[in-house]
């Protein structure tokens, strides 16, 4: 808050006192806020990559993927290889998955889930610091969206997974930190501008090595890079097509790679699946009813047992169309979004549950933030509507960062009504395919202003919803 408007503030010290009292929510204190926030939520992916004991998330799979280093192309490695490389200094045959003596796919699993507090550390550094403070230039914007960001407790349980899915929050959070950089770099000429070109397009190629739910992201940072050599060179330029062409070449060579190279192997681009567990569901999509499906929402039922043992949902593994909360999207997704559905992370103890209170007290206190979240995020794209009306130039950062978010969540419902719709399990509803988008969906909800009064009421809900989530944040090898 500005106290020098008027000088006369001086010679009234009750005046500056309680002006004071006020203001002890000032942008110095909001930093240091936000900065412990982030230590305590980065102290916690250490802890529960070092304390994690449990079988993470499709162990056998990733096992699989981890003794061949990713390079092993077949049709359930669908996956690009990035995110498995730190593994190849241990393994003797690719093809064959076998490992140097002396070593073991667990003790691998472990160093690739170590891998994450690095791309989670990177996330978390490159939002709160390089992305959001220039989406957001009002700080009080900016210390709310960054609180709301850090409230969130599935990164902590992403963090414990050993899971490419890490690997595209925090690619994909460097991509766009590079973009924001890049656009308002200096023009120059000669190898550092090559190199930045460059550069730019290899963040943009790695980060397509990592999931094929990064192609939105991937898409969107290399529309983004275009533009910005478009603006800065001028279309019908030699300096914009030789550039862009670097640009192009760079990050499409690397981005469509693993695709090429699986395409050669095994004579094709799509993803297989279990069939044995996939197939049994594909008879019943057709009579399941989608309106139940994305409207319901059994939020008693979700507190009496929150996760896939709550005697409603009913799971078994088989194939059903009833309208309970089996089939309700918005339960499972609140349960996984605030939670742990799948059973994961609640417990040492593979499917079984040892934080039922601390998460029915979470389902509670956060019960409002989505839907305040989605009201906010609707001023948010219309004031960046608003903006490119008027003319603005740097409207089209926000724009392109509603285009990120619309087409992420399009391609996620995508698959997930089609190859991945399993009604009575429901299994393929996980925070984790979707993390790399909250920060995006958070960060356009604080588009528009939001005032004192406003602020502090964010500020606190975020602060409650932080200190709710923490005992659910934290992996319990006990």
């Amino acid at each position: 808050m500005d106290h020098g408007k008027n000088g006369s503030d001086s010679l009234r010290p009750k005046a500056r006192t309680s002006v004071s009292r006020r203001a002890w929510l000032n942008e110095r204190n909001a930093r240091i806020v936000v900065a412990g926030a982030l230590l305590i939520k980065l102290a916690l992916v250490v802890w529960n990559a070092a304390a994690y004991n449990n079988k993470s998330y499709d162990y056998r799979l990733h096992s699989a993927r981890v003794a061949s280093a990713g390079l092993h192309a077949s049709s359930r490695a669908y996956n690009p290889p990035l995110y498995y490389m730190p593994a190849l200094p241990f393994v003797e045959d690719i093809h064959k998955g076998k490992l140097k003596e002396g070593h073991s796919t667990g003790e691998l699993i472990h160093l690739l889930r170590f891998t994450n507090i690095l791309y989670l550390t990177l996330f978390y550094l490159c939002w709160i610091y390089l992305i959001i403070p220039k989406l957001i230039p009002d700080w009080r914007g900016a210390t709310a969206a960054s609180l709301v960001l850090l409230s969130f407790p599935g990164f902590q349980k992403l963090g414990a997974m050993t899971h490419p899915d890490n690997a595209v929050v925090g690619l994909s959070a460097l991509g766009l930190a590079v973009w924001l950089w890049f656009r308002k770099r200096p023009t120059r000429a000669g190898w550092r501008d090559w190199a930045a070109v460059g550069g730019f397009g290899f963040v943009i190629g790695l980060l397509g090595m990592t999931r094929p739910f990064a192609a939105a992201p991937v898409f969107v940072l290399s529309l983004a890079g275009v533009i910005a050599l478009a603006r800065e060179r001028g279309v019908l330029s030699w300096a914009f097509f030789s550039r862009a062409a670097l640009f192009a070449i760079v990050a499409g060579t690397l981005s469509l790679s693993w695709p090429v190279y699986r395409w050669q192997q095994i004579g094709t681009f799509k993803a297989g699946y279990n069939e044995s567990w996939v197939g049994k569901f594909r008879d019943y999509r057709d009579d399941l009813d989608r309106v139940h499906y994305f409207t319901s929402f059994y939020f008693a039922d979700l507190l009496r047992e929150p996760n896939l043992l709550n005697p409603a949902f009913g799971y078994d593994g088989e194939p059903k169309v009833t309208n309970n909360i089996s089939n309700s999207f918005p339960t499972i997704a609140y349960s996984e979004f605030w939670g742990d559905q799948w059973l994961y992370f609640s417990s040492p103890k593979y499917r079984t549950e040892g934080k039922r209170w601390p998460k029915r007290v979470l389902f509670v206190v956060a019960l409002l933030m989505l839907p305040l979240l989605a009201m906010r995020f609707m001023g948010g794209v219309v004031a960046t509507g608003r903006r490119l009306a008027r003319g603005d130039p740097d409207a089209d950062a926000d724009a392109l960062m509603v285009v990120y978010f619309v087409l992420g969540l399009a391609l996620y419902f995508y698959w997930l009504m089609g190859d991945a719709l399993l009604p009575g399990a429901n299994t393929p509803i996980k925070f984790i395919y979707n993390a790399h988008l909250v920060p995006v969906f958070v960060t356009i909800a604080f588009f528009k202003a939001i005032g004192p009064r406003q602020f502090n009421a964010w500020f606190a809900y975020a602060g409650l919803v932080f200190l709710a989530a923490l005992p659910v944040a934290t992996f319990w090898p006990f």
